[in-house]
């Protein structure tokens, strides 16, 4: 499997809008990724695409001051499971690194069995939840779980 990890750019968002329809119940739209990644301060990310330019994944996140969160993440279906969500955060984390980044936030639905496995697997630690935070399919509501990772001089990355 061949493919490079890049910086998103905002002619990523054609691409991006497509495979976040097809991930997210409420997606976010190519006007929507634009504006984000245009008009809010300090937001960058990463895509991962394969050498002929199809996106198979990409991370939006939002650096302040000393913090960063996860706006969002996306991997295609068919490409899960092979390493690519981990690299798009661990590309983040070095850039955060950089900054001088202290922690690196997100929020997941607790339900989301696939990507709490990721986060744990980076070291990512719960520290907060919101209560029915989400609603599902079935009008029923789900908690997003507040998780982070300290980067300091120790991580590994």
């Amino acid at each position: 499997m061949n493919y490079k990890i890049a910086p998103f750019t905002v002619e990523t968002c054609v691409q991006a809008a497509i495979l976040h329809a097809s991930t997210f119940k409420r997606s976010w739209s190519e006007k929507e990724l634009k504006t984000v990644l245009l008009s809010t301060p300090g937001t960058f990310g990463f895509k991962a695409a394969s050498l002929q330019g199809e996106l198979w994944g990409f991370i939006l996140l939002q650096y302040v001051i000393d913090e960063a969160e996860i706006l969002t993440l996306s991997v295609s279906e068919s490409h899960r499971r092979q390493g690519i969500g981990t690299k798009l955060i661990k590309a983040a984390m070095k850039q955060l690194f950089v900054k001088k980044a202290k922690r690196l936030l997100l929020e997941v639905n607790q339900y989301n069995k696939e990507a709490l496995l990721l986060y744990k697997s980076l070291d990512f630690k719960t520290y907060g939840r919101r209560k029915n935070y989400y609603l599902l399919n079935d009008k029923k509501q789900a908690d997003a779980l507040l998780l982070e990772i300290k980067l300091n001089d120790e991580f590994n990355l």
